[in-house]
């Protein structure tokens, strides 16, 4: 792969020289990874068993592969405190990886939102055909590219066209949106 191609792709990481680049994440790090992922899942598929459900149930599917992520990026999070030059087992940081685990699910929890369900038939006829605006919503999000807050208000106009949406509904698809990285 071309230097220049690996950089833009983030696949490597600039030293103090700016010509010395090292590899970030190889090509077998992430086959480990997969094939970590792909263990995990396996094995929390047999604890739904182990305790009656049913993994391939409709409303199970996904549990598998989303625990074990989070079991991964669990591990990932003490790698990362050590790497920092802290102690993962020093009392205030114990629980650390949990809640930042937790905390991502949170931030990041608009994937897994389907609009037609959070609209909920929320969509009304109406002879209507003025502007329909709701302002000063706010709004958290995380930058894609560094993982860092991003926070603010939105508003949201639209021409109803004969038909108007639920004005609490506005604020949960800003919410939905917001779930995901911007």
């Amino acid at each position: 792969m071309d230097q220049k191609v690996a950089l833009e792709e983030g696949l490597y990481q600039t030293t103090s020289r700016s010509d010395d680049c090292l590899p970030i994440v190889s090509k077998e790090e992430t086959d480990k990874r997969d094939e970590t992922l792909k263990k995990l899942t396996d094995l929390y598929k047999e604890v739904l068993k182990a305790i009656g459900e049913d993994p391939e149930r409709q409303g199970l599917l996904k549990t598998p592969l989303r625990a074990a992520k989070a079991l991964y990026y669990f591990s990932l999070t003490r790698q990362v405190l050590k790497a920092i030059g802290e102690d993962p087992e020093r009392q205030g940081l114990l629980k650390t990886p949990l809640r930042a685990a937790k905390a991502l699910y949170y931030f990041s929890h608009g994937y897994h939102v389907k609009l037609p369900e959070l609209l909920n038939g929320a969509i009304f006829n109406e002879d209507h055909d003025e502007m329909v605006i709701v302002k000063d919503i706010e709004m958290f999000s995380l930058c894609e590219h560094h993982l860092v807050p991003i926070y603010g208000r939105v508003s949201i106009g639209y021409l109803p066209n004969k038909q108007v949406l639920g004005l609490s509904k506005l604020a949960r698809v800003v919410e939905m949106y917001a779930r995901r990285l911007t």
